[in-house]
């Protein structure tokens, strides 16, 4: 069984320790259908449903994030989680307090904690002072992270069994751009966004893109990809899971590789189908086999 249940999703809420844990209510197809292949051990199920759980909970991905084994190394590269604070509100918290100790300063990005299966769960904003944090229209709790200034350029990564992808897309300006233009038109410091939708023209950045494998593209395109495939490794290991994906951004400052963001299942729509599919069936078949011999 294949399944995306992150697509059956009627709501979620977090419960009283502030994870997302048994509180997703799933679709009623969905439901039956979990306790069908529960009821069927015979029937080998790829990613069931408890592993996917850490990617609908930003906050959770976080904590999973940073134990990246490469994190704290000190050599000339490194790949880490971004630095972040998880906040409940920001209307009973003043602004100046709201970074308090969590290592990085302004300019940030603001991410609602529930990651997907809600409407608003996409509805972010760059905040560039701390004026951005008055009246701040994102769903709360939040997960706030370090804005890391990238050169306009995301690398999406795609796991499939064994099998590691990537693709290049554009993404936000670099922080300076926003509070030029936001200054500029005297609008207040903050940039709200849906991420599934083009972003503002005020904070946009316009470049090609391109996908590639890493037996065609080694390391073509300024990513470590050596760096990356470790993680992707270490990552696959941790969350026991055989399709997943994973952003990542390079610092301009540093080097450093920072995975910003993973989800369930992504739409692979950039890697070539002569290439997917037979990652795809040979990962299932080696899913299959390790379920019949356990």
């Amino acid at each position: 069984m294949l399944h995306k249940p992150t697509d059956e999703i009627l709501n979620a809420s977090l419960g009283e320790k502030g994870s997302l844990q048994d509180q997703i209510r799933l679709t009623d197809a969905m439901r039956q259908s979990i306790a069908f292949f529960r009821s069927h051990p015979e029937i080998c199920v790829v990613d069931p449903i408890e592993r996917i759980l850490p990617l609908v909970d930003r906050a959770l991905t976080q904590e999973i994030l940073q134990g990246l084994p490469t994190a704290d190394s000190q050599g000339s590269k490194r790949i880490r989680a971004p630095r972040y604070k998880r906040v409940l509100k920001f209307d009973c918290i003043p602004p100046s307090k709201i970074l308090e100790d969590c290592g990085f300063s302004l300019p940030a990005i603001i991410k609602p904690q529930v990651a997907c299966g809600v409407s608003n769960a996409h509805i972010m904003a760059v905040v560039f002072n701390e004026a951005g944090f008055l009246n701040l229209d994102v769903p709360t709790p939040s997960v706030i992270q370090e804005y890391v200034d990238h050169g306009s350029t995301l690398y999406k990564f795609y796991v499939i069994g064994e099998n590691l992808f990537y693709s290049v897309r554009n993404s936000t300006p670099n922080a300076a751009v926003g509070m030029d233009s936001t200054a500029s038109s005297g609008l207040p410091p903050v940039i709200v966004f849906d991420s599934l939708k083009s972003l503002p023209k005020n904070f946009r950045a316009d470049q090609g893109s391109m996908s590639g494998d890493f037996a065609s593209s080694q390391g073509s395109s300024g990513v470590d990809l050596e760096l990356v495939s470790e993680a992707a490794s270490w990552l696959q290991e941790k969350l026991k899971l055989t399709i997943f994906g994973f952003d990542v951004v390079i610092e301009l400052a540093t080097g450093d590789h920072v995975i910003i963001d993973m989800n369930f299942f992504p739409t692979f729509k950039d890697v070539d189908e002569q290439i997917a599919i037979p990652a795809f069936w040979n990962a299932l078949l080696r899913a299959h086999a390790f379920h019949n011999a356990s």
